[in-house]
């Protein structure tokens, strides 16, 4: 997030909860607490239970895998380069 908010044509607004959200053909409006933005590209990424999506009544389309995964966080004794292999 920090290296996105430093790019030149981007702005950030990390401490703002959506109100109200509605768009049409043309554009989106945006309404937040403090502020209120209009724009004719609206990029949703709020995470899995969106309350902007929510609000829009984008429907979610999802489905079950059925499979398991194990999940874990490696901390290197070395520098690992900016390299990483994947080996099955």
């Amino acid at each position: 997030l920090t290296e996105t908010a430093s790019q030149p044509k981007i702005t950030v607004f990390p401490n703002e909860t959506i109100i109200d959200v509605c768009s049409n053909e043309q554009e989106a409006h945006i309404k937040s607490q403090n502020t209120t933005w209009e724009g004719q590209l609206l990029i949703i990424a709020d995470g899995a239970n969106s309350p902007a999506r929510q609000k829009l009544k984008v429907e979610l389309t999802s489905w079950p895998y059925n499979q398991l995964a194990i999940v874990a966080t490696v901390k290197n004794e070395l520098s690992h380069q900016k390299t990483a292999y994947l080996v099955f």
